[in-house]
C-alpha cells in the first residue's frame, strides 16, 4: 500500500509539473484573451448596447477595408483595360523630295500606320526643300528620302511599337521614324539620287539569230528591283560600240552593260559574279548570254553559237 501510494504522489507531482510548464508557456497570452473576454462580457452585461456598437464599428471597419482593397484593384484593373484599347493619339508627316518622282511614297508604310489601333489627329505630305519640310529633316536626323514620321505627346505603347518596329527607327520614347531603305532614294543632306541605273544594250545587227537582248534582260532587271531610267543601244560596228568592246574586252554579244548606281541593289549585286563582273569604274558588264539560254555571236572567233552548240 505504502508503495501505491508513492506512486499516486509521484504522478499527481508530474501532471502539477505539466501543467505548470503549461501555464509557464502559453498562460500570458491565454490569460490576456480571457482577461479581454472577461471585460467585453462585463461590458455586454452592463451595457449591452454599447457592446452592439463596438461590434457594428469592428464590422464597419473590416467591411470598408475590404471594400477599398477591391476597388482599388478592380480600378487598377479597369483602367489598365481601358487604356489597352484606347486608340494612339498622333501626327503623321511624309517628307518627299521634290525632284525625284521614282523615289516612291512609302504607301506600304503608311498603310501598315493607318491600320493599327492609331487616332491620327493630322496626317500631312511637304516637300523636302520646304520650310517645315527642312525643319523636320532637321529635327528628327532623317537621312534617306522619302520618310515618314509618326509623333505622339505620349510615350508609345508597347503594343503598338511592336506592331510598327519593322523598318521603323524609334526617335526617343514618342516617334517613329521610316526612311526609304530600297533605292532610289534621295540622300537628305547632299539631295543626291542613289539608284538611278542607266543600261547599255550592245548589238549585232549581223546576227540575225541572235537574242534580243533588252527583251530578255530588262524583266530580269526589273525581278531586283533595278530602276533604269535610261536605255541605249548600240552596236558592235558603230564607234561606240567598238570603244566598249575595246574597253571592257568583251567576246560576246548582245550584252548589257548597267552604270555604277546598279551597285545599290544589293540582291543584284550578289548573284552578278555568276554572270558577268563589275569593272574597276563599277560599270556591271554581263558576259554570259548562255546563262539565259540565249543564241550569240562569239567576237573572238566571228561565229553565231546556239544553246546547246557550245562554243
Amino acid at each position: 500500500m505504502k508503495t501505491e501510494e508513492k506512486e499516486m504522489n509521484h504522478i499527481d507531482a508530474d501532471e502539477e509539473m505539466r501543467e505548470s510548464v503549461s501555464d509557464d508557456c502559453c498562460g500570458k497570452d491565454h490569460g490576456e484573451q480571457v482577461q479581454k473576454n472577461s471585460r467585453f462580457s462585463a461590458l455586454a452585461k452592463k451595457n449591452p448596447i454599447k457592446a452592439l456598437w463596438v461590434i457594428l464599428v469592428v464590422v464597419l471597419v473590416a467591411n470598408i477595408a475590404a471594400m477599398t482593397f477591391f476597388t482599388v484593384t478592380v480600378n487598377s484593373k479597369l483602367s489598365d483595360a481601358v487604356e489597352l484599347v484606347r486608340p494612339q493619339e498622333g501626327t503623321l508627316t511624309l517628307v518627299l523630295p521634290s525632284n525625284c518622282p521614282v523615289c516612291g511614297d512609302l504607301s506600304a508604310q503608311k498603310k501598315m500606320v493607318s491600320s493599327q489601333n492609331i487616332e491620327l489627329l493630322d496626317d500631312r505630305v511637304v516637300s523636302a526643300d520646304s520650310t517645315e519640310g527642312k525643319t523636320v529633316i532637321e529635327k528628327f536626323g532623317i537621312r534617306k528620302l522619302p520618310a515618314l514620321v509618326f509623333v505622339t505627346d505620349e510615350k508609345i505603347k508597347d503594343r503598338l511599337a511592336r506592331a510598327l518596329e519593322q523598318g521603323a527607327r524609334p526617335v526617343g520614347e514618342n516617334t517613329l521614324l521610316w526612311e526609304q531603305e530600297q533605292p532610289p532614294y534621295m540622300d537628305a543632306q547632299s539631295t543626291e539620287v542613289t539608284g538611278l541605273v542607266g543600261a547599255t544594250y550592245l548589238t549585232d545587227k549581223d546576227c540575225i539569230e541572235c537574242y534580243d537582248v533588252q527583251k530578255i534582260m530588262r524583266p530580269i532587271l526589273q525581278q531586283f528591283g533595278v530602276v533604269i531610267v535610261s536605255e541605249d543601244i548600240v552596236d558592235v560596228s558603230d564607234a561606240r560600240g567598238k570603244e566598249l568592246v575595246e574597253k571592257y574586252t568583251m567576246t560576246r554579244v548582245p550584252a548589257l552593260l548597267l552604270s555604277s548606281q546598279a551597285s545599290a541593289y544589293s540582291a543584284l549585286e550578289q548573284v552578278w559574279g555568276q554572270v558577268g563582273t563589275v569593272e574597276q569604274d563599277g560599270v556591271f558588264v554581263f558576259r554570259d548570254p548562255a546563262r539565259v539560254g540565249a543564241t550569240y555571236k562569239d567576237l573572238e572567233i566571228g561565229k553565231t553559237v546556239a544553246p546547246d552548240s557550245g562554243a
